[in-house]
């Protein structure tokens, strides 16, 4: 594993006047790690330690590491921000949305109200998406669920990409390319 290191620091080659030239962002769950649904069930989505790391995105995600700044977005709740961090060294973003105990068993207490959620998580890492875009000259991301990006709403530098095990284990092509 790499060892955490300041990003600009550690990426000065990538840095083009006082924008950084580009971000990997990785989805957590389906993307860098199958959950187990029915232990996620059981904890309300609270516990991170039956998650079952993706190989073919562990190793791209460990080498995309190394070279480029790089972080996990995610709609984990934020208490359980420390344990990812430590598990993937690196920078994590947890939801600021459905924190308390009352919203979250709202959330999964029927189809509907998943379903709110499942947008609400879109909107929001769309927004994060889009404040990096204006740090970086180029965002790159990584999601299982980027059929579900309204594309329109993305800022042009950001670029939305599946996982490899859902790309055949080949190099994704870009899903959504901005120009």
């Amino acid at each position: 594993m790499v060892v955490k290191k300041d990003y600009i620091a550690h990426h000065k080659s990538l840095i083009w006047g006082d924008i950084i030239h580009q971000i990997y962002v990785f989805d957590l769950d389906d993307t860098l790690a199958t959950p187990d649904k029915e232990a996620d069930r059981k904890s309300y989505f609270m516990e991170i330690d039956h998650l079952e790391p993706v190989p073919t995105m562990i190793q791209f995600f460990n080498e995309t590491k190394s070279r480029h700044p790089t972080m996990i977005l995610t709609t984990r709740h934020p208490d359980l921000k420390p344990k990812i961090e430590d598990m993937f060294e690196c920078t994590v973003e947890c939801r600021n949305f459905c924190l308390t105990w009352k919203e979250i068993l709202e959330a999964l207490s029927t189809d509907d109200n998943l379903n709110d959620f499942m947008t609400q998580m879109i909107n929001w890492k769309t927004g994060v998406l889009n404040q990096l875009s204006e740090q970086y000259r180029k965002v790159i991301f990584f999601d299982d669920l980027v059929h579900r990006y309204d594309v329109s709403s993305l800022k042009d530098n950001i670029d939305l990409k599946k996982p490899l095990h859902l790309s055949d284990g080949e190099h994704p092509g870009f899903l959504y390319q901005q120009k």
